[in-house]
């Protein structure tokens, strides 16, 4: 083979080589357009707001009558039915000497009934209920699971020690409320809370001024307090009511309860 053909197949090569090259490039997908489909599948996981949605949301619970049953295994079944995490405190757990929350049976005792059409809330309520810790069990809502874990931890984390100790734990309250009428949001957190929260009539005017606010975690006294507030009302809580009206109209009413409260007969003393 002739120095002159040589050239010409080297050549030859060297363009095939380089075409392939090219196709390959070409064919390849840009690194760049990868970058979106990685940011959607990051975002597509739940976040706090999202488990605040899912606690809402009705579940047809069958109910647990195997006393083997343990706590993991009953959060994994709601885990898989709602696609929603749960993380278990044990330190909280240990703190309060009960050393084995993730081997405890839950209806060891007595059977787990059946909860058709309740929120996944009300069936997490009945399953803590079922832990035999000192200052019972509870949960909240994470940036990337619902944490369960006990009274004690959560009334130290929120800050709710004396002179605060009164303050309920039943309706912890996870919100983002953005240039809403307070009106509208007492109703909202009314239902999210299930309990009465009433609006003076005579507080309208008042209860019409937007609010902006991010709750995270924050008890529902608490919760109302700050946010009428905003908006130059305050709270009267009677039982298990809240009622939302003027200051002026709130100190009237306590006038009148202490009135009440004194002209009332002392009760008769016992033998």
């Amino acid at each position: 083979m002739t120095g002159h053909v040589k050239k010409v197949l080297f050549a030859l090569v060297a363009v095939l080589i380089g075409i392939g090259l090219w196709v390959g490039h070409a064919a390849a997908p840009p690194e760049k357009e990868a970058a979106p489909a990685a940011k959607k599948e990051k975002q597509a996981r739940p976040r706090n707001r999202d488990f605040r949605a899912a606690l809402l949301k009705t579940v047809d619970f069958a109910g647990i009558d195997d006393p083997k049953v343990t706590l993991p295994d009953a959060l994994n079944q709601l885990s898989d039915k709602l696609g929603v995490n749960f993380v278990v405190n044990e330190r909280a757990f240990k703190f309060e000497q009960y050393n084995d929350i993730l081997m405890a049976p839950i209806a060891e005792k007595n059977a787990i009934p059946a909860m058709k059409g309740a929120t996944l809330a009300s069936v997490l309520r009945t399953l803590l209920a079922r832990i035999p810790v000192p200052s019972g069990a509870t949960f909240l809502i994470r940036r990337d699971a619902i944490e369960i874990t006990t009274d004690q931890m959560v009334r130290h984390e929120l800050k709710l020690i004396e002179p605060n100790a009164d303050v309920s734990l039943v309706n912890v309250l996870w919100e983002e409320i953005e240039d809403e009428p307070l009106a509208a949001v007492l109703v909202r957190l009314a239902e999210a809370a299930d309990t009465t929260i009433l609006l003076d009539p005579r507080a309208k005017e008042k209860a019409a001024a937007k609010v902006t606010a991010t709750l995270r975690n924050v008890p529902l006294e608490v919760a109302l307090d700050l946010l009428t507030d905003m908006a130059g009302l305050v709270v009267v809580n009677r039982a298990n009511a809240y009622y939302v009206t003027t200051a002026e109209n709130a100190a009237r009413m306590k006038l009148a309860r202490s009135k009440k409260e004194a002209e009332a007969p002392a009760p008769e003393a016992k033998d």
